[in-house]
């Protein structure tokens, strides 16, 4: 295989081919930020005047759990839209167990499916590495960084919880419990 392989606009880069050869249990996803942006210029024809084909396709990435309901919305795609012949539908679907939301629902991805959020988290990690950190390093640190986030956020919530939400009306039980439950800034948005 070579270093990146092209399928018809879809990329499979060296990420994926290295770590899965060096760790066989890892699986690599496509970014689906990316596959919405390629499917723009690849099939942007079949969004047109009114079409829903987006919002169908955002739906196969992201909302189906079972593979039956997923398949069968597949299909329902590719006839809705006349598709059935289109060579970039076709690829994306061989690539389907790496960005479908039912394929993917096995693997830990700690929430990352667009290269937007890895970007924030390659920049968190990049504080803590240096070129000649080994790979038992290269976890140490990166348990670091999981750890900062977890501290960061568990002190975000604190200082919401700690600062009490100004409820306009006492008399109201349903927004005594609300005042409870969400953060101060939640509540405001929920009391307005």
């Amino acid at each position: 295989m070579s270093i990146v392989s092209a399928i018809g606009g879809l990329k499979v880069g060296v990420t994926a081919i290295g770590a899965e050869e060096v760790i066989p249990e890892t699986r690599h996803g496509l970014c689906t930020w990316h596959l919405i942006q390629n499917a723009m210029k690849n099939v942007g024809h079949l969004m047109r005047n009114g079409s829903n084909f987006l919002t169908d396709l955002k739906k196969l990435v992201y909302e189906y759990v079972e593979v039956k309901k997923f398949e069968e919305a597949w299909d329902s795609l590719l006839s809705t839209y006349e598709a059935t012949d289109n060579s970039w539908l076709q690829n994306l679907y061989r690539l389907k167990e790496k960005w479908a939301r039912c394929y993917m629902k096995s693997t830990v991805t700690l929430r990352i499916c667009s290269i937007q959020l890895s970007e924030s988290l390659n920049r968190d990690l990049k504080d803590y590495l240096a070129c000649n950190v080994n790979l038992n390093g290269f976890f140490k640190r990166f348990d670091n960084v999981v750890n900062d986030k977890w501290y960061k956020e568990l002190q975000a919530e604190f200082n919401a919880r700690k600062k009490l939400p100004t409820i306009l009306c006492w008399t109201l039980p349903m927004l005594q419990q609300a005042s409870k439950v969400y953060t101060p800034s939640m509540f405001e948005n929920f009391q307005t």
